[in-house]
């Protein structure tokens, strides 16, 4: 692995090898980690994150592939307190590219972004206030990036709609993930469980958050903007990839007759699913769709996952879907996106 930083100091670009233990300097306050293909596929979002009221308290850690980050823009990354380029032999597993950036970090604190996500103003000092009340996890506020998509808005509804800025700070039992803030110690604790806690498939964030005593609070005022998977092709494929994963995940944890009766409820799942969102989804203060339009287009999507995980308990995960989550999770805005994004002030 190789570890990389640029020092604005000492011009854009310049290079210098870097420790790989965390020494939490006095100026970055914050790691964000995103794992990428290439630098052109982050682009946006680091312009998004240097437009924070003082860059130069985050330290950006980009985790990719061999030759991934062989060409950068010297000039964007300066605007950062620090940046670290992270090489990983390959990025199909998103949680070891990622336990790779953590691994790299020397803030106190450390955010997991994402390439289809974008910090709104005053982001940082949100997360940060919110760690000095001694959280240790920060849920961010999840906003839609495209309000006047209708597949964008179903599957955010699905995904984010209950942690959305129009909802009051406070604690939350659940929500771990992407788009978190941790402390640093809470993260390097975990140790070679630190892979497993970061994947979603694996469904571990919670029971090893919890063994280690940690505190999760929601801020409504570290706004981020998340792009879903649009296009009428691409939402219900990228659902059905999901439940993929998902289902030959839990077929290699579960017991046999637990995948057998969860497999037997697959009819009803998307029904619950909806039913249980429902108000979440209805309730987006800036929803610009007939709610029944919306909660079907929820319901089609979540038949789509569901159907996935039933063939991932039966048949296990495909090769096929290993590769190309991946590929939809770093490159989203290439899969449906549509046009320039649509996006509301965040709301307080």
């Amino acid at each position: 692995m190789v570890h990389e930083v640029i020092h604005p100091s000492s011009g854009a670009g310049s290079v210098e090898a870097s420790p790989s233990t965390p020494s939490c300097p006095s100026g970055p306050r914050l790691s964000v980690v995103i794992t990428t293909d290439t630098f052109e596929t982050v682009r946006r979002v680091l312009e998004s994150f240097s437009r924070q009221r003082d860059p130069s308290l985050l330290e950006m850690i980009l985790v990719a592939p061999p030759g991934g980050l062989s060409r950068t823009d010297g000039s964007l990354l300066a605007r950062f307190g620090r940046v670290q380029l992270v090489e990983v032999p390959e990025v199909q597993h998103l949680a070891q590219a990622n336990a790779a950036g953590v691994a790299a970090a020397t803030c106190p604190f450390i955010c997991l972004g994402e390439t289809h996500c974008f910090p709104a103003a005053g982001w940082m000092e949100a997360l940060l206030a919110a760690h000095a009340t001694g959280a240790t996890a920060v849920l961010c506020a999840i906003d839609n990036l495209r309000p006047d998509n209708l597949l964008h808005t179903a599957g955010y509804a699905l995904d984010y709609a209950r942690i959305g800025s129009h909802h009051a700070s406070g604690p939350r039992p659940s929500g771990l993930g992407h788009n978190t803030s941790y402390r640093c110690e809470y993260l390097r604790a975990l140790g070679p469980q630190l892979p497993i806690s970061l994947d979603y498939f694996s469904e571990q964030a919670h029971p090893l958050f919890a063994g280690l005593g940690g505190t999760l609070l929601f801020a409504s005022d570290a706004v981020a903007h998340h792009a879903s998977v649009g296009g009428g092709f691409h939402a219900p494929r990228y659902r059905f990839i999901v439940g993929l994963k998902l289902g030959g995940s839990r077929r290699r944890r579960w017991p046999f007759l637990r995948c057998c009766l969860y497999f037997l409820a697959t009819p009803v799942l998307p029904f619950l699913i909806v039913w249980r969102e429902r108000a979440h989804g209805v309730g987006i203060p800036d929803l610009r769709f007939p709610r029944p339009l919306l909660l079907g287009t929820m319901l089609w999507l979540s038949v789509c996952k569901c159907l996935g995980e039933a063939v991932g308990l039966v048949f296990g995960t495909p090769a096929w879907a290993n590769a190309t989550e991946p590929a939809m999770e770093t490159r989203r805005l290439d899969f449906g996106h549509g046009s320039e994004p649509v996006v509301a002030e965040p709301r307080r």
